[in-house]
């Protein structure tokens, strides 16, 4: 026999003899690498009826009364127990097995669930700010062009008496109209959460919501109007003055984050956004603590699983054991400097190699050819 069929014997016969923890190892980085938690859940579940054979288990929500279960659960949430179906007993080492796979397990799905809330709740708030800012957009234009027909119908005094009693009637519509835009632009000012304040070019407050007016409890909303902002921020920084001269002048938008100390609650982080209005600027103030923590959550979490991968990648390579894992296809995906000294091939010359390939030419002790249905990644897949 040649020294490559030699070789090749001999991975067949060191893949066959892998135990148990091994095996859920493999399955374990291939479920890593999968993002829907229900094929998690099958595969996972089909992987363990294959390994621990006769054996069968299956996933519930409930911990039964009797027999071992294993719980599929982290500090954040549970999903289920793990059970085996036709038997009461189980060895101590598989107990333990069973018990880390539906840890990591756990791991996988919590990893899954926190990535798909944090992208719906990023995308809502997007979409939230998005939609207010439109309307108050569009209640400032509707404000805007009530004021100029005012100020238009005003300036005729030639009318006659019968044009102008006309006139005036239709200057009180337009007011009432006005003052109507202007309650409901008020009215939405003060409801929403973020704290708005209009200043004019000279930057005097000429107007401020109900959440602006927290920024200054001691004072009453009479005060606050009409005052320089270096009256109401003494400690503010001349940079701060110099950007918002900026907007006044050229109209373009200034965004700036700050870190702020809060008695109740710790430190914030603000989102201070000014931009160009009609006759001044305004200034949006609004909280991003908890986007800025689930930011951060969300570095924290992809590093995690990086460092996940990297110890299960050192943990393949430092394996005396050939490993190489297939996809569903059977395509090789990755595999150990073991297994590439065992098959006689380099890393490169093993990855995307299928089991249908015409270099592989397994055989039987008896130099045989093994049936492609009954290669090892074969008759796990199947």
């Amino acid at each position: 026999m040649s020294g490559l069929k030699q070789m090749r014997r001999n991975s067949w016969a060191i893949r066959s003899s892998m135990n148990k923890s091994n095996d859920l190892l493999l399955l374990l980085v291939n479920l890593s690498q999968l993002r829907s938690h229900k094929t998690i859940r099958t595969l996972f579940i089909e992987g363990l009826n294959e390994l621990f054979r006769p054996l069968t288990f299956e996933l519930v929500e409930r911990e039964p009364d009797h027999g071992p279960s294993f719980p599929v659960a982290t500090r954040h949430a549970a999903y289920g127990f793990i059970v085996p179906v036709n038997t009461t007993q189980l060895s101590e080492e598989d107990s333990t097995l069973l018990h880390n796979a539906a840890q990591m397990l756990a791991v996988l799905i919590d990893r899954i669930e926190f990535e798909e809330d944090l992208e719906l709740r990023r995308a809502t708030i997007a979409r939230v700010a998005d939609d207010r800012l439109v309307e108050l957009e569009q209640t400032v234009e509707q404000l805007r062009q009530s004021r100029n027909a005012t100020l238009n119908l005003a300036e005729d005094q030639a009318l006659d008496i019968a044009e102008r009693k006309r006139a005036e009637e239709a200057l009180i519509a337009v007011k009432e109209k006005a003052e109507e835009n202007e309650k409901r632009l008020r009215t939405f000012i003060n409801n929403t959460k973020a704290s708005i304040g209009i200043y004019d070019d000279n930057m005097f407050m000429v107007e401020i919501n109900d959440s602006g007016k927290t920024w200054w409890p001691y004072l009453t909303r009479e005060q606050i109007i009409g005052k320089h902002i270096t009256e109401l921020v003494p400690d503010v920084d001349p940079v701060l003055i110099q950007q918002l001269n900026h907007v006044i002048q050229t109209g373009e938008r200034f965004i700036d984050h700050q870190h702020v100390p809060s008695e109740q609650f710790g430190e914030l982080v603000m989102e201070f956004e000014a931009f160009k209005i009609p006759g001044g600027f305004a200034i949006i103030t609004t909280d991003i603590t908890n986007q800025k923590k689930a930011e951060k959550e969300l570095i924290t979490a992809k590093e995690r699983a990086q460092e996940n991968e990297a110890r299960y990648r050192g943990l393949l390579t430092n394996l005396d054991t050939g490993v190489v894992v297939h996809a569903q296809d059977t395509a090789i995906l990755l595999c150990n400097p073991r297994a590439c000294e065992l098959l006689g091939l380099s890393e490169e010359q093993m990855k995307g190699k299928v089991a249908i390939d015409p270099y592989w030419k397994f055989i039987f002790e008896d130099y045989q050819p093994i049936p492609l249905s009954d290669y090892p990644v074969m008759r796990i897949i199947n």
